[in-house]
């Protein structure tokens, strides 16, 4: 199985997400069981066995080509697992989670990146099919709690704790 790859449930959905090529993949039902048979280096052939009948063995087998055919499953010596090898020697003491995170944030050399203007298009668009969630809420019954001016200089809510109380513009700022 690919080291470099992350499954995940989404919407009752069991999800493989490449990060190394940027692609994602709804799995099968029954995938589960051959990947989970994939963890260790293992015959093709071999996930014949996980099934009850005839019938369920060419399906897990078939299941078994399509995982390979998409890169979950990988072939001991193929460039893919060369890659990975290497990935695995560099990134190895920083554990699954950075080396995920560094590779499913970066971009290809060919990345296209949007203008402001087609971000713009593109969020307004967006905004007008599926609006986003409010960033505040109100709470039936609570109270309203007025907030400081807007303006740092000239609000007085804030105090300098290690200059005796004093306003933040007469305080002298520090650093550690």
């Amino acid at each position: 199985m690919s080291a470099c790859g992350v499954l995940a449930w989404n919407d009752g959905h069991l999800v493989w997400d490449d990060y190394l090529d940027h692609r994602d993949f709804a799995l099968a039902e029954g995938s589960e069981r051959v990947v989970r048979h994939f963890v260790d280096w293992r015959d093709l052939e071999s996930v014949r066995r996980l099934g009850t009948a005839p019938a369920d063995g060419d399906r897990f087998l078939r299941i078994a080509r399509e995982l390979l055919d998409s890169g979950i499953l990988v072939a001991r010596d193929s460039e893919r697992e060369c890659r990975e090898r290497d990935i695995l020697a560099a990134w190895g003491t920083w554990g699954p989670p950075t080396r995920a995170f560094h590779f499913s944030t970066r971009s290809h050399a060919g990345t296209r990146y949007a203008t402001a203007a087609e971000i713009d298009e593109l969020l307004s668009v967006k905004f007008a099919q599926d609006p986003p969630p409010q960033a505040l809420r109100s709470v039936p019954g609570a109270g309203h709690v007025p907030l400081p001016a807007a303006d740092g200089a000239t609000a007085t809510w804030w105090r300098c704790s290690g200059c005796g109380g004093a306003d933040a513009s007469s305080a002298t700022p520090s650093f550690r």
